[in-house]
């Protein structure tokens, strides 16, 4: 059983990238033990179209505060950004696309990045990135509880 503390997201990147048929089980273990510790936390939809979602939640929660206390300007602004990101969400989620596993990897490197604001260290482990992603999804679920609560609290 391999573990994922032994391998940097430099290694996993570079072999997703070149796709050796000598490293192809080796891929197939460590896939395997990053689903078994992030299957848990979602349905394994695609990190960047989740991040996109979420964006897309509170700006519409942005936009509907700014309806509420008319605010033309601000609404006119969240409007065209709100439509702006649900095409994006739409194009997203349309495609039947098949990505590369490489380029999978890094739009889920980039989301973390987005969310952190700040560039990962490619030389820290395997684990270290689903820590990461394990927060990032913590503290959505929990701004989407407050939001929630929030909009509960004025109905």
């Amino acid at each position: 059983m391999i573990k994922i503390e032994d391998y940097t997201i430099k290694q996993y990147a570079r072999m997703l990238k070149e796709q050796k048929p000598t490293d192809k089980i080796l891929l197939k273990e460590i896939d395997a033990e990053l689903t078994k510790l992030l299957s848990n936390l979602g349905n394994g939809q695609d990190i960047y179209l989740f991040q996109l979602q979420k964006d897309l939640l509170l700006l519409e929660c942005k936009l509907a505060l700014a309806i509420l206390s008319m605010d033309k300007k601000k609404e006119e602004k969240l409007t065209k950004r709100v439509a702006e990101l649900r095409k994006e969400v739409a194009d997203k989620t349309k495609k039947v696309e098949i990505i590369s596993p490489y380029k999978s990897f890094l739009n889920w490197i980039l989301s973390l990045e987005k969310y952190f604001n700040k560039d990962f260290d490619w030389n820290r482990d395997l684990l270290y990135l689903v820590q990461a992603t394990t927060q990032m999804l913590t503290n959505y679920e929990s701004q989407k509880q407050n939001i929630n609560e929030q909009n509960a609290k004025r109905k």
